[in-house]
Order: structure tokens, then C-alpha cells, then sequence
């Protein structure tokens, strides 16, 4: 097949080492977002209900002189605020100095595989590059996370939303959680969102709580800005305020936005572009052997997951090409598996006879495939007896893993409840 593009990923001993820890997170204890951390330890947050749950206060720790000049400093999205905008910010800047400290530390860790590739798609389109920055306050630059809400992957997409901004969702992938893509989405939401608003601080605003609770919070209030929108937030019914996550959210996001601009005097070691290696992403044909894939990059299963975790199975999609990345030392081999010049069967599909009683629901059942699925893959022929069938393997992919402890019915409901107005 073709080759696309390149783009970042980690391959660095350290990163894999903190890759393998956040994927026995996610096998052991069912992700970071799904448990509660208790009040006087945050713990990791790697998902927003996780980032939110607990409302820091002022810790009483005096700032030193680098740290008020950090504090002071401004840029694009964070110059010319009032004092209780800035007392807001301290707030939160105070508490990922402090308290938070370990937890900012594993965030830019994370991040440092992928701000390069983030910040360019954001300049590339003419947005402040800071808003790569957003990331740290939805996912801690965790691609694999899931919140209860149902929102997913680094960007915390939600399902209605994923699908209308291009992010694929089905029985054989979830594109939320694949962060080149999903930073696109994320960047073209971003950009209609400050066209709605003509101001960053109320895009920023509607990327957590949706367009319509913030238009029709400004409409209720009066107010022209976020800051002026949260100091009149008791004019709002109970229903219709803001909400201490949302109220939180653009204090925190301008915090990092300070902070980023001087991580080496505030005692943090900054991300290191030279972390990660080149990645190449490639174009798959429909119903790739992806775990012969895995094998031709010498990489087992749980690593080429890590490194493609929107895939949900062992077998690409078999109704359309599909995106997959390799590092690029492994490309020659990787481009001939899929052009099919290297012929490797690892396993990707199984085979079936079928049987003089079988039915495409019984074969199903036993399966675990939905039928629609096995009569897509094998060109919607009659079922006889005696026919092979080839059946896709199951994944046990880090996204995989999440949707499977999820509840799809609540979040179906959430979904149609929200469809219009939340991410």
C-alpha cells in the first residue's frame, strides 16, 4: 500500500516502560477513570471526571519570585485578565506546582510524544498553538482513556460528536483513540467553536460543557466573557449553571498555558521531541492480517495495540481501507505485508466449516462476530455446508479493553439526550 505521512510516537525504553504501566492500569483496575482518588491524594486523573472531581483551594504556599514572574507572564490566550480571573488561575496554578506536582509530571511525560505533531496541526490551521495544551486538561495526554460519561481517547470525544467531526466508531474500531486523528477533529471543533463565539475563553468553555450550556448560559446572564460568566453564575437556575468542572476548566487550561512557557524554571523537566521516533502511518487494505503486521514490525500484539489503539480486533475493517502506524525501522517489512509481496498468516483470521445445521446466527453465537459482520466478510454468500468461513480474531487492545467494561445502553442515552449541545 501507499505510504501517507509521518508522524511522532514514543519507542524510547522509558516510554515503553510508562506505556506498559498505564496499560496494566487499565487491565487491573478497569482505567484510570473509573475509579475515585481520595481527596487529599488526586491521584493520577487521567480522565476529565477524574481531573475534576476534586476542586483545589488555595494551599497557602507563598510563590516564589520565578514562580509570581511565571504566574505574570502572558501569551495569545491568556494576556490582559482581571484580578478574579487571576486569582482563579492561581489557584490553579498552585495546585500543579504543589499537590499535583507528580501527577503534571506523568502528563508531560506522556505528552512529549505528541505536542510536536498537535501543535503543528494547530498552526497549520491558523489556531493558537497552545490549544494543544487542552489535552492536558481532558486526557493528561492519555490516548487510551475512557470517562463514565463515555467520552474517549486523548481528545475525550463523545460518540455523537467523534462521528460528526470524521472519527469512525464501530464493531471494528474506534478512531477516538487514535490521537493524530482525533487532533484533527479536535482542531476543526475548536475552530467552529470559536466561531460561534468570537472568544477563545468561551470555545475553550463549550469544548468541556457544549455550546448550548455556555450559549445558553451568556444568554441567561447577560455576561460577555467566561470570567464574567462564572462571577454571574448564581443569576442561572440550578439546571442551567455552570458546573464546578466547567467553572474550573479555563482556569486550570491558562495555568498550563503559563506553565508550559517555563517548565525548566518552575523545577519540571519539559518534553523532549527527541523522546520519540518517527512513526509512519500507512493505509491498510480492507480485512488486513493485523496481527501479521504486528509480526512483520517485531512488535507482539499488546505493543502494535499501543501504538494503534483505535483498532478494537485482529482484522482491519473489512468494508473500507483503514489507517495503521509502524515505526519507520520496520517499514520495509510492514509495506510488503500489506502490499502482500511478504505472504504472513499470524492468525488475524480464523476459519470455520460450516456445518449441515448451522445458521449465520448459531455461527455467530459461537463466534462472539455479529452476523451482519460474518456475512460482510465473506461476501454476503449463502450459507452452505461445508463451506469455509473466515472469521476475525477479537483484540485485546487497551481501547478494546474500555469498551468492553463500558455500559452502552447509558451511554446510548446520554447520547441522544445530548446529541446537539455535549461533546
Amino acid at each position: 500500500m501507499r505510504h501517507i505521512e509521518g508522524s511522532q510516537l514514543a519507542r524510547s525504553g522509558s516510554a515503553r516502560a510508562l506505556w506498559a504501566c498505564v496499560f496494566i492500569c487499565f487491565l487491573l483496575a478497569g482505567g484510570c477513570a473509573t475509579h475515585s482518588a481520595p481527596e487529599d491524594e488526586p491521584g493520577d486523573m487521567a480522565a476529565q471526571d477524574e481531573l475534576f472531581q476534586y476542586v483545589p483551594k488555595d494551599d497557602g504556599i507563598p510563590l516564589s519570585s520565578t514562580e509570581l514572574a511565571v504566574l505574570n507572564s502572558t501569551g495569545e490566550l491568556d494576556g490582559q485578565l482581571s484580578g478574579d480571573a487571576m486569582d482563579d488561575i492561581t489557584i490553579q496554578y498552585k495546585y500543579f506546582l504543589h499537590k499535583a506536582r507528580p501527577t503534571f509530571g506523568r502528563f508531560l511525560r506522556r505528552a512529549e510524544v505528541y505536542l510536536p505533531y498537535v501543535r503543528q496541526v494547530f498552526k497549520e490551521r491558523g489556531l493558537p498553538e497552545d490549544l494543544a495544551y487542552i489535552a492536558f486538561i481532558e486526557s493528561g495526554y492519555n490516548p487510551i482513556v475512557v470517562s463514565r460519561a463515555g467520552a474517549a481517547g486523548t481528545w475525550q470525544f463523545m460518540p455523537f460528536t467523534g462521528k460528526k467531526y470524521g472519527l469512525m466508531q464501530d464493531w471494528w474500531m474506534d478512531e477516538r483513540y487514535d490521537t493524530f486523528k482525533a487532533t484533527h477533529a479536535a482542531a476543526e471543533y475548536l475552530a467552529k467553536l470559536y466561531g460561534d463565539f468570537k472568544d477563545w475563553h468561551l470555545a475553550i468553555a463549550a469544548y468541556n460543557a457544549g455550546e448550548g450550556k455556555i450559549g445558553r448560559a451568556l444568554e441567561g446572564t447577560g455576561a460577555t466573557t467566561f470570567f464574567e460568566l462564572v462571577r454571574k453564575n448564581e443569576m442561572l437556575d440550578a439546571r442551567a449553571q455552570l458546573k464546578d468542572e466547567t467553572k474550573q476548566y479555563v482556569p486550570r487550561f491558562l495555568a498550563v498555558c503559563k506553565m508550559m512557557r517555563s517548565l525548566d524554571h518552575l523545577g519540571f523537566i519539559p518534553p523532549d521531541p527527541g523522546a520519540a521516533t518517527t512513526l509512519t502511518k500507512l493505509e491498510a487494505r480492507p480485512g488486513t492480517d493485523l496481527l501479521a503486521v504486528a509480526q512483520a514490525a517485531d512488535m507482539d500484539w499488546a505493543e502494535f495495540s499501543l501504538h494503534n489503539p483505535a483498532f478494537k480486533r485482529h482484522v482491519s475493517p473489512v468494508d473500507r481501507d483503514s489507517v495503521l502506524y509502524v515505526p519507520g525501522h520496520a517499514l520495509d517489512e510492514v509495506q510488503a505485508c500489506l502490499d502482500g509481496t511478504s505472504a504472513r498468516r499470524a492468525g488475524g483470521w480464523k476459519t470455520y466449516t460450516v456445518a449441515k445445521r448451522d445458521s449465520w446466527q448459531r455461527i455467530s453465537a459461537m463466534s462472539g462476530v455479529p452476523v451482519g459482520v460474518l456475512k460482510r466478510a465473506n461476501g454476503n454468500k449463502a450459507l452452505r455446508a461445508g463451506m469455509s468461513l473466515r472469521i476475525p480474531g477479537g483484540g485485546v487492545s487497551p481501547a478494546a479493553v474500555q469498551i468492553a467494561r463500558a455500559t452502552p445502553a447509558a451511554v446510548k442515552k446520554k447520547e441522544r439526550k445530548r446529541a446537539s449541545t455535549y461533546r
